[in-house]
């Protein structure tokens, strides 16, 4: 017979070893927040540019998604993927770093609003409302595309305005009564500016300001938060 297989146990770590892991992990958590708090700031200045250096491109009136279909798109595509990405490092990071432990739900909504940007840089978007010039104002017609990416937009889109509302709760549950303020008010934002083009006498007109108001109210909630993160991981 063959002798039996022993498995033997690995020696505890040392001090010094539990101490190197400890501070790898600490720094590559707050290397996620840090990421998280740039992803906002950097997709606001890619659309920013992308726009005043786009012929026939109107950002009161155009959405976001269809730079991805002017001169400048590599510029709009490439922001869906990096700031996607960073937001997703962020909710990993926000999960390690609160204490108590942060809101579950709350972090897997930010991830899904990542996979979202990720999403809606994967496929390109629909003409719509009127760009690229030549095109209709209400697309006749959607590609499988264009489906894909109304699809991981909305996921962007509606994803941190919710979350927003779940750390409400969260900020409630430890005492930080002016961040649950912010949170729920970031919520009700959002879906208050895309509310407002129900009264809006030419809601095509300005569409796309709308839409602005409603991803940057998210977008810097979203820097806000990591930064909290941050400052409790440095803190704690």
């Amino acid at each position: 017979m063959a002798a039996p297989i022993r498995f033997e146990r690995a020696p505890p770590m040392s001090r010094p070893q539990e101490s190197t892991v400890l501070a790898a992990n600490h720094g590559a958590t707050s290397a996620l927040l840090v990421g998280g708090a740039l992803a906002g700031p950097l997709f606001t200045a890619a659309w920013i540019a992308g726009g005043a250096l786009t012929p026939d491109y109107q950002p009161m009136r155009h959405l976001v998604s269809t730079l991805a279909l002017g001169s400048f798109d590599w510029m709009q595509v490439a922001s869906f993927f990096v700031a996607g990405l960073l937001v997703l490092g962020l909710a990993i990071g926000l999960r390690r770093a609160l204490r108590p432990p942060g809101s579950a739900w709350g972090s897997l909504l930010i991830g899904l609003a990542g996979i979202g940007l990720v999403g809606a840089g994967a496929f390109a978007s629909d003409p719509a409302n009127g760009f690229p010039v030549g095109t209709p104002v209400v697309p006749t017609e959607s590609t499988t595309n264009g489906m894909l990416h109304n699809l991981f937009a909305a996921a962007f889109l509606f994803s941190l305005p919710v979350s927003a509302f779940v750390f409400t709760r969260y900020f409630r549950r430890v005492g930080e009564r002016g961040w649950a303020i912010a949170s729920a008010l970031t919520g009700v934002a959002f879906f208050a500016a895309f509310s407002l083009q129900r009264f809006d006498s030419d809601p095509a007109a300005r569409f796309g300001l709308y839409q602005r108001i409603g991803i940057t109210t998210s977008l810097l909630w979203l820097t806000a938060v990591a930064v909290y993160a941050l400052r409790a991981r440095r803190q704690g």
